[in-house]
C-alpha cells in the first residue's frame, strides 16, 4: 500500500491475444481479492505494453501484476517494456541462466541460444524464481508501484502469485 493514499490498485498487465492468461489469473486473484477487501482501489486487466508501464510513473498504481511475455521469443517483450519503465538497461542474471541450463539439462534437452534471453532483467529488479519452467518472473519498482511479472504459463503463474507475490503484497 502507498502510505500516502492507504489504498492499492492491482493492475493486470497482459498482451491481448492471451485472453486464457486473463482467465487463470481472474480464478486466482479471488482469493486474493477476499484478503485485500476495501484495501484497493482499483483492479483491472490492461493492454500491456511500454506505455502502459510509462504511466505507473504518475502513480496511478501502487501493485502491478503482470502476466505473460517473459518467453524467448522476439514478440516476448515485457522484461524490456520494464526495463524501460524503470530507465535501465538489461542485464544478465546468472543464477537465472544456471536454472535455465538445469531445467533443459533434467528434461536431456539442448538449450536453444533464443532461451538465454530469458535469463536477462532490468538493472536493480529481483528475479522471482520459477521452478517449473524456464521463465522466471520480475520484481521492480515503477515509481511508487511494485511491479510483479509472472510467465503466462497458467500453472506457473497461478503457483509463483500464490507462493511468492500474494504474501509480499501488504494484507
Amino acid at each position: 500500500m502507498h502510505p500516502a493514499s492507504g489504498k492499492g490498485a492491482v493492475r493486470v498487465v497482459e498482451h491481448p491475444e492471451h485472453r486464457a492468461i486473463t482467465s487463470a489469473f481472474e480464478r486466482v486473484e479471488a482469493g486474493f481479492l477476499e484478503h485485500h477487501a476495501g484495501q484497493l482501489s482499483q483492479l483491472g486487466v490492461v493492454v500491456g505494453d511500454e506505455h502502459e508501464l510509462r504511466m505507473l510513473r504518475r502513480g496511478r498504481a501502487d501493485v502491478v501484476i503482470s502476466t505473460g511475455g517473459l518467453g524467448p521469443t522476439a514478440d516476448d517483450l515485457t522484461r524490456e517494456a520494464v526495463a524501460k519503465a524503470v530507465g535501465r538497461r538489461l542485464v544478465l542474471d546468472p543464477d537465472a541462466l544456471d536454472h535455465i541450463r538445469a531445467l533443459f539439462a533434467r528434461r536431456k534437452r539442448t538449450l536453444p541460444a533464443k532461451n538465454e534471453r530469458q535469463a536477462l532483467f532490468p538493472e536493480g529488479s529481483r528475479v522471482v524464481p520459477n521452478p517449473h519452467g524456464t521463465a522466471p518472473g520480475i520484481a521492480a519498482k515503477v515509481g511508487r508501484a511494485s511491479v510483479y511479472v509472472m510467465p503466462g504459463v497458467p500453472r506457473e503463474m497461478r503457483q509463483m502469485f500464490a507462493e511468492q507475490i500474494a504474501p509480499e503484497i501488504p494484507a
